[in-house]
């Protein structure tokens, strides 16, 4: 078996991928998080396998699809009998610890603890104020009622379709506690003699679009750019597209209220980034960082205003679905990876980077992204990554498939086989001009839907939706 090394994975909520230094972001203030790529591996084309939370953070757990693991969408749970990158490494030996957003179970209706989900140690801090009731909500309820009250109550009079100034302060903030707690575990509660896997949960920069200080000073005046838009390309796409265009364009087609969004949302990831660093720099300070590597990803992207749209859901663009993704160990060359890579390859991932053994990985579909030398892509890059959408009944779209490949990318509807979407990534990376009913592109068309038809023998997952998001 190989020298073993502790891994910290860290995941960031609904972050674009255009939103740091090392992504070409100028207006980014991201030094810490760019600091990982520059000893380590930065993949370009990272896809995710579903659009919003907790089907995808499923995905980084089981290392399997949601019609594979049974959590199709928000507002379910993952069943139980599933491994999950916890249990794996429980197994093998490590400790395993999670602290901050998990996300595997409904928020707001649930009236239990979250479940751990084979985390040894697990303290949950989901971030939605709607929620109330997780190990941060519970402490800032206790120890500062009256911030508590106000924290609640900017949510329900500012809203997610605003910019503004969160009333919590920098060192209560729940980004802020996450990090605290892990530095704690990582200080005075790890057991030395073992190997560790720290999993960090970050709810920002999910809406609402509420930076704390001094974070959202620092951006008051950035100059940011707007995303380009043509509203005749919302005409090629299906019908869905418009519905949500109709409810976005008073704040995506006002450039003033567009700009205020975007730079509240680059905030909040600038307080991410220091909290990234203060998490490096305790494992410099506890002489654990060179045996430990570091991920870095997000669940999911933010449209935050292209197509004119805001916010996540059922559009497969990949403003939603292409995220950061950083494999960082010190003392490594800094390297750029354009092959396309999967959340269903994280868990294999951790047992490569960790030094299991080969013969012991249990890493659902997944396959590894490095090897424990650091070395990219040991059994090959993907063809093609696998995106799905689970619509609940009766609700449109209804249920959507992807394929990706480098080239192209197909989205079948499967309740509405005559729309769908087809772009030429090559020529059209802003997915604005969908071909799926050009006649010159229907070969290819073709091509690709047996592709993903060759892929799908399962049915739709039937664990139950119990709402509350």
């Amino acid at each position: 078996m190989s020298t073993p090394h502790n891994v910290v994975l860290i995941i960031t909520d609904q972050q674009h991928y255009n939103t740091l230094g090392i992504s070409g972001c100028r207006w980014a203030k991201t030094p810490n998080i760019d600091a990982l790529a520059s000893s380590g591996i930065c993949f370009d084309n990272h896809m995710v396998t579903n659009p919003v939370c907790s089907p995808s953070r499923a995905s980084i757990m089981t290392g399997l699809l949601p019609s594979e693991n049974g959590l199709w969408g928000n507002g379910c749970r993952l069943p139980v009998h599933h491994p999950t990158l916890a249990t794996i490494m429980n197994d093998h030996g490590w400790q395993t610890a999670h602290f901050g957003k998990l996300h595997l179970v409904p928020i707001i209706t649930r009236t239990e603890p979250h479940p751990s989900y084979g985390f040894q140690t697990c303290e949950v801090a989901e971030g939605d104020q709607q929620l109330l009731d997780d190990d941060y909500f519970r402490q800032l309820r206790r120890n500062h009622p009256d911030l508590f009250v106000q924290y609640v109550d900017e949510m329900y009079t500012r809203g997610h379709a605003t910019a503004y100034t969160s009333v919590m302060p920098e060192d209560k903030h729940v980004s802020t506690w996450v990090t605290d707690r892990s530095i704690d575990w990582l200080e005075r509660r790890r057991q030395t003699d073992r190997p560790f896997l720290l999993s960090v949960g970050y709810f920002d920069p999910h809406h609402a679009f509420n930076p704390c200080e001094p974070y959202a000073s620092d951006f008051a005046d950035a100059d940011v750019e707007l995303p380009q838009f043509d509203e005749r390309w919302i005409d090629s796409k299906p019908d869905h597209y418009r519905a949500h265009y109709e409810v976005c364009r008073g704040i995506t087609r006002d450039p003033e209220q567009l700009r205020a969004l975007i730079r509240a949302y680059h905030a909040m990831i600038a307080h991410l980034d220091k909290c990234v660093g203060r998490l490096v720099q305790t494992l410099d300070h506890l002489g654990l960082l060179d045996s430990t590597d570091i991920i870095f990803t997000s669940d999911h992207g933010e449209l935050i205003g292209n197509q004119g749209l805001l916010w996540k859901g059922p559009y497969l663009l990949d403003h939603l679905l292409r995220v950061p993704l950083i494999i960082s160990r010190p003392g490594s060359a800094s390297r750029r990876i354009s092959g396309l890579s999967s959340m269903l390859d994280i868990v294999a991932t951790v047992q490569s980077l960790a030094g299991v053994s080969e013969r012991d990985w249990t890493c659902g579909s997944g396959k590894p992204l490095v090897d424990h030398q650091m070395n990219p892509f040991p059994q090959g890059a993907r063809d093609c990554t696998l995106t799905e959408w689970f619509a609940r009944p009766g609700t449109p779209p209804g249920d959507l498939k992807c394929l990706r490949t480098d080239r192209w990318k197909l989205v079948h509807y499967n309740q509405s086989p005559t729309q769908g979407e087809l772009y030429d990534l090559q020529s059209d990376p802003g997915e604005c001009n969908n071909l799926f009913a050009s006649p010159e592109h229907a070969a290819t068309k073709d091509q690709l839907s047996a592709q993903l038809a060759a892929h799908y023998l399962s049915q739709r997952p039937t664990t139950p939706c119990e709402g509350g998001w």
